[in-house]
């Protein structure tokens, strides 16, 4: 059953795009406080975590945590994903996934090998020698560099990070990427199920922590995304009536506190010495992102904070800076390793974000047009193929029947084999034809929606209901 849409449905969610960009600048702030060495330990478990009163400690186990909530960040990366990923193709029934899958491999790899090539290069210029005292900055660095270092930091699924080590969450953005049929599946047959879905995502999250399946515990955000992208028009309707009440006052800020808080839950119960079973408080990052994404989405005070012109800048440059500021910080570090703290943010903190800006436009906007026009033409150079393929057929074919027929009177076969493959391309063809009928698009457009960008923190944050869109 298809579920109605609001009568003024935005084609954009900027709200999306501006929260996007606060996540990408958290992430930020959290690689620069693990320059700190008690930080770093804190996370790493390798050295003296931060003594309890201290400025650092606050920074790890109290509220002020959400500003360092670097982690947390990328699971809201996750489940924006799968939200605004899955969405076009829920849209419509005769959803390109040709066109998909050409533009979201450029889309994520062309950026990924910039940004590593670009970490080659900073390495190249300054060698990363002199030991820290953070952990975390001691694992990153690299004293020396040849090429079979940069080979596997190449690789966008199974290879190694620690050249830019932001670089990990790209590989299951890109593993969802391929396995979005699934997924959309899922989403569309669950989403009355929703409250089950939760429930299931703290079950399956806590079961990953516990044996170690990364598989699980990544690949779990981005399908609550794409249950919430399968129930948005219900819930957008849930928020407009929810909007001309003065609950609204109470629901959306309790709404944005508990996401915040369920997200951070593992850090906030630690500072207040509460006893959980292992794993369990992390459990509930999946549920505590979509709180926030639906807060987002509905609340007005949130969503007009995250539609302002900073937010927005955040949002357009997110990914670019999520690709690059590792090895700016590191960078730092490498030229100045004895110098203090502040000294180090003020400098690589800006620094990311100009190198950002340029990153933006020489590389990842580029990788946007070559992905759009790839996508258009796929379609086209397929079928050109197949013409080209299905030729020699239709010339064997006449060839065949005219020998046989010459050979008749001297007991030949008249048999004329046509290849498997013309058969398939016809019965595609034929079915290609019956699929494509009445929009799939729950308010009946026909439009056409290209493919999004990837929200986490890739490309642009664009909600299609049945309107073109630029991925995440």
């Amino acid at each position: 059953m298809t579920d109605p849409a609001p009568a003024a449905q935005p084609s954009r969610l900027a709200s999306l795009d501006g929260l996007r960009g606060v996540a990408a600048l958290v992430v930020l702030v959290y690689h620069l406080s693990l320059v700190l060495p008690a930080v770093a330990a804190a996370y790493t478990g390798l050295g003296t975590p931060p003594a309890p009163g201290t400025a650092q400690w606050y920074a790890v186990y109290s509220p002020l945590h959400w500003l360092f909530a670097g982690q947390e960040a990328v699971v809201v990366f996750f489940v924006l994903s799968g939200l605004v990923v899955a969405l076009p193709a829920m849209r419509r029934v005769d959803h390109d996934w040709l066109a998909y899958y050409v533009a979201r491999v450029l889309r994520l790899g062309v950026p990924f090998t910039g940004a590593v090539l670009f970490a080659v290069l900073l390495v190249v210029l300054v060698p990363q020698v002199h030991r820290h005292p953070s952990a975390w900055v001691d694992i990153h660095r690299f004293p020396q560099l040849d090429w079979r270092q940069v080979v596997p930091a190449l690789d966008m699924v199974s290879g190694t990070y620690l050249l830019d080590n932001a670089l990990w969450s790209i590989r299951w953005e890109f593993l969802f990427s391929l396995l979005l049929p699934l997924f959309v599946v899922a989403g569309v047959a669950l989403r009355r199920w929703w409250p089950l879905v939760g429930v299931a995502s703290v079950l399956v999250t806590y079961a990953a922590v516990q044996s170690g399946s990364q598989t699980y515990l990544y690949l779990t955000p981005f399908l609550v995304g794409t249950v919430l992208a399968a129930n948005l028009p219900r819930l957008q309707a849930a928020a407009e009536r929810i909007n001309r009440t003065r609950a609204r006052h109470l629901v959306w800020p309790l709404a944005t506190l508990a996401g915040m808080t369920l997200l951070s839950l593992p850090w906030l119960a630690g500072g207040l010495g509460l006893v959980w079973p292992g794993g369990l408080p992390a459990s509930f990052g999946p549920v505590g992102a979509a709180l926030l994404i639906i807060s987002a989405i509905g609340g007005p005070g949130l969503r007009r904070l995250l539609s302002t012109r900073p937010c927005q800048l955040a949002g357009r440059y997110s990914f670019s800076l999520y690709l690059i500021h590792v090895p700016v910080i590191m960078t730092v570090v490498a030229m100045w390793p004895t110098r203090s703290f502040p000294f180090i943010a003020l400098v690589a903190g800006p620094a990311a974000l100009v190198i950002a800006v340029v990153f933006h436009h020489l590389v990842e906007r580029p990788s946007h047009t070559l992905a759009q026009d790839a996508a258009r033409r796929a379609p086209g150079a397929l079928r050109a193929w197949v013409e080209r393929t299905a030729q020699p057929t239709a010339s064997t074919r006449r060839t065949t029947t005219a020998d046989a027929s010459g050979a008749t009177g001297a007991g030949a076969s008249t048999e004329t084999r046509v290849p498997a493959f013309s058969v398939v391309s016809s019965a595609a063809s034929s079915t290609a034809q019956t699929v494509a009928g009445p929009s799939g698009v729950p308010d009946g457009s026909t439009r056409t929606p290209t493919v999004p960008s990837p929200s986490s923190p890739a490309g642009s944050v664009t909600v299609v209901p049945a309107v073109s869109s630029s991925d995440a």
